[in-house]
C-alpha cells in the first residue's frame, strides 16, 4: 500500500468509516461468512463495480496492491 498510516495521528471520522468498511469486507472473506456476505465481499475486491478503487482513493491506497494483499490473504477466495 501506498500510505502507511500514522498510529499517533487521529483519524477522521471519514477515514475510520472506510477502515471500518475494508475490514468487514475482509471479515466477509472467511469461510463460515454468510453465503451471501461472502459473495459481496469477493465482488467488493475484485473491483467489479468500482466501490473498491474509490474506498482506495479516498484512502491513499493503491488498489491493486490491496487487491494482492487479499489475494495473499485468501488464495482461495475466501
Amino acid at each position: 500500500m501506498t500510505h502507511i498510516l500514522d498510529a499517533t495521528s487521529p483519524l477522521s471520522a471519514e477515514r475510520e468509516l472506510l477502515l471500518a468498511v475494508l475490514h468487514r469486507s475482509l471479515h466477509d472473506l472467511k469461510p463460515n461468512a454468510p453465503a451471501q456476505d461472502r459473495s459481496a465481499s469477493v465482488a467488493f475486491f475484485s473491483n467489479a463495480d468500482g466501490h473498491l478503487q474509490t474506498v482506495c482513493d479516498l484512502l491513499d491506497l493503491d488498489c491493486g496492491q490491496v487487491q494482492a494483499r487479499v489475494r495473499h490473504q485468501y488464495p482461495d477466495g475466501g
